[in-house]
């Protein structure tokens, strides 16, 4: 049949050894048995992943690895050992420097803590701190009620500029015409106060007086909102969320500067779940320092510069409307934090990178 002509568009057909070359041509393309290109090593049968699908999948790693260091922040607890701030992970035991990062920019693992609750240091970290004559211990100031020095860290100007387009809305619009007046029920230093008057806001009530004994008396303070850092301590943000949330408090407007682990909290998720308050996230950690005076000598590595915690700001307008306008509106305004409405917003700021740890 060679001398019959073949149709228009039909193909001579192949012969049997063509067609084994072209089925080894297939097979090659589906193994890899030379060095690849880009330099990359890969192990000889192994099928071919496209860059596409290779860059898919370094994403989702980038995302789970981001989870999980998410998830050990939040569960880190700030303690002083032998004059050294430190973060303390209870469900690993593992126990990392507040101040130092290790070479690859993760936490420096400085210790363990036991199961009964003490912390060893390692020996290469024991003695970094000592408590001597130039390098004294806490000298603790007289406060009406009980402290932990852990606790005694002021906030930084910028965290309270991150948040002045929120008060100078709320003074515009409250229904009084006098002063607005703020209200942060935990007293360290009276920094507070000083940072507020900086930034125009000259009627702020922050006393060394114990909160808890005069929320629900006739001492409590008149005031138009509340703005704290509270002490990260004990259940002192339990108590706030308490507070802020209840009937007593009323339709005030809350800002509270708080870690970031605090949302996930159960206390805190069922106490707003009627009111949705929303996260002012700084693209900056905000950094916090001890009192100047706190300590007899400056020589103590706890002086340096700390954030064993990545804060944000925990907002609620007060009511629905007023909590819309702020997000829709004056957020705009703020330039230096991102905005969150809910936890997927937060965990799309993570992946982003745009959370800082």
């Amino acid at each position: 049949m060679k001398d019959e002509k073949l149709k228009y568009g039909e193909k001579e057909p192949a012969g049997e050894e063509e067609r084994a070359k072209k089925r080894k041509q297939k097979k090659s393309k589906r193994k890899r048995h030379s060095s690849p290109s880009n330099n990359e090593d890969l192990v000889v049968g192994e099928t071919d992943v496209s860059p596409r699908k290779k860059k898919k999948a370094k994403k989702s790693r980038d995302v789970a690895d981001k989870d999980q260091e998410s998830n050990v922040e939040e569960s880190l607890e700030g303690s002083l050992v032998d004059g050294e701030i430190v973060l303390i992970d209870r469900k690993s035991g593992k126990v990392y420097s507040g101040l130092e990062r290790g070479e690859n920019g993760g936490r420096k693992e400085i210790g363990k803590a036991s199961e009964s609750g003490s912390i060893d240091l390692y020996k290469s970290e024991k003695g970094t701190v000592k408590n001597t004559e130039e390098n004294a211990e806490i000298e603790k100031p007289e406060f009406p009620f009980e402290t932990d020095a852990d606790d005694h860290c002021e906030s930084p100007l910028q965290a309270y500029k991150d948040i002045v387009p929120f008060l100078k809305d709320f003074n515009e619009r409250k229904a009084s015409t006098g002063e607005l007046c703020i209200y942060d029920p935990y007293f360290c230093n009276g920094a507070v106060i000083e940072n507020f008057n900086s930034l125009g806001f000259s009627k702020v009530y922050n006393r060394k007086e114990d909160c808890y004994k005069v929320w629900g008396t006739s001492s409590y303070p008149s005031h138009d909102l509340l703005v704290t850092n509270p002490p990260y301590s004990g259940d002192h943000i339990e108590k706030l969320i308490d507070h802020v949330t209840s009937k007593s408090f009323g339709n005030r407007p809350f800002l509270l500067l708080m870690p970031q682990w605090v949302h996930k909290k159960d206390y805190y998720i069922s106490k707003t779940k009627g009111i949705r308050p929303f996260f002012v996230v700084p693209r900056k950690r905000y950094i916090y320092l001890p009192p100047p005076s706190f300590r007899k000598s400056k020589k103590s590595d706890v002086h340096k510069k700390s954030s064993p915690f990545v804060s944000m700001w925990f907002v609620w307008g007060g009511t629905t409307q007023q909590n819309e306008r702020w997000l829709s509106a004056i957020s705009k305004r703020i330039t230096d934090c991102d905005i969150a409405r809910s936890k997927s917003a937060l965990r799309d700021l993570r992946r982003k990178g745009n959370m800082k740890k």
